[in-house]
């Protein structure tokens, strides 16, 4: 039955994406003359492709399958850190070439992995602008697109294996190839220049230069940091910083799943849900594509919204959605 409705399902969305794209063909704008913008890059220690790990495509995705034990789904590797350089495609924005990078994720449909695919650029939100996003597949056949959410009306157009799009907004920008096939997404997110050295210099100010630690772009790792019960502690992770744990434990069984403890792990672990009341003077990863803020105060949490704009909830209470937006607790 799943694969009948699976069936019907694409057929009735390539008719879909085909009218779609004959009655509302893509326009694609000119940019604006001098576009400035910047362009997330990690720390090339912290990103390695495919085949530097010894890894094929299938066998990084296998990680992710419903099939294996929950133990290995969620185990941590030595090869990559979550993250690789995209085999899928590369990028341009207004001509200029883009890092792609690729994280593991979980398609529920087939109860399986895939990789999706992103970028990030930096702009002036307080300026007009309109540059042109080309997508060309690498390692997949591109022949149509569609960009989600439909809210912000961009149609992207193919030809020669390269996908184009023109944006002129912040926001996040998903691109679904091939009559919407999930298994090669890409992402696209705008976010708002920061001046960081003019934010750091203001936590410093209301939190005191002890309590405001900065990760500059590199790479950190750590074997246990655990901040509960901290007041008024801010760490600020600068564009393209990179936090990894150490390997403590090694869970080869299901059995070994509950044979290590980390000190006070019951305890944090418990206030970490979205949906359980949040108690105060807890701190937050806050992800959002790719998280940049980590801060504690004694009574609220400090996050960058989807927006790109600072936020602030109040712990007691507080109930964080949206797209694109993963909060887990600091242990």
């Amino acid at each position: 039955m799943q694969a009948i409705i699976k069936f019907v399902f694409t057929i009735f969305t390539t008719v879909s994406i085909f009218c779609s794209n004959l009655l509302f063909p893509a326009t694609i704008y000119p940019e604006s003359e001098n576009f400035d913008f910047s362009f997330l890059q990690y720390p090339d220690k912290a990103i390695i492709t495919l085949e530097e790990a010894g890894l094929t495509e299938q066998e990084l995705v296998g990680r992710a399958s419903a099939e294996l034990p929950e133990y290995v789904q969620s185990g941590g590797y030595d090869d990559i850190n979550g993250i690789t350089v995209s085999p899928y495609y590369t990028a341009k924005v207004s001509g200029q070439e883009i890092p792609v990078y690729a994280s593991v994720v979980f398609i529920r449909v087939d109860d399986t992995g895939t990789l999706h695919s992103f970028s990030e650029i930096y702009v002036d939100a307080n300026t007009e602008f309109s540059f042109n996003i080309e997508i060309t597949g690498a390692d997949v056949a591109l022949k149509n697109a569609i960009v989600l959410p439909e809210s912000h009306g961009v149609k992207a157009a193919c030809q020669n294996n390269t996908v184009t799009a023109s944006i002129n907004k912040t926001g996040v920008y998903t691109f679904l190839f091939n009559n919407a096939n999930q298994y090669y997404g890409y992402t696209l997110m705008v976010r708002e220049k920061i001046d960081e050295d003019k934010e750091i210099a203001e936590y410093i100010a209301e939190y005191g230069e002890d309590n405001v630690i900065v990760l500059d772009k590199g790479v950190y790792q750590y074997d246990y940091v655990n901040f509960v019960g901290e007041n008024n502690l801010v760490i600020y992770l600068r564009e393209g910083a990179y936090v990894l744990a150490n390997h403590l434990y090694d869970i080869d069984c299901a059995e070994d799943e509950n044979k290590y403890l980390e000190p006070t792990a019951p305890y944090d672990n418990s206030v970490g849900l979205i949906t359980t009341r949040l108690l105060p003077k807890v701190a937050y990863n806050v992800t959002c594509g790719t998280w940049h803020y980590l801060a504690v105060t004694e009574e609220a949490v400090v996050f960058v919204a989807e927006s790109g704009n600072m936020d602030s909830k109040n712990t007691e209470s507080m109930d964080i959605s949206g797209e694109n937006i993963h909060i887990d607790p600091v242990r």
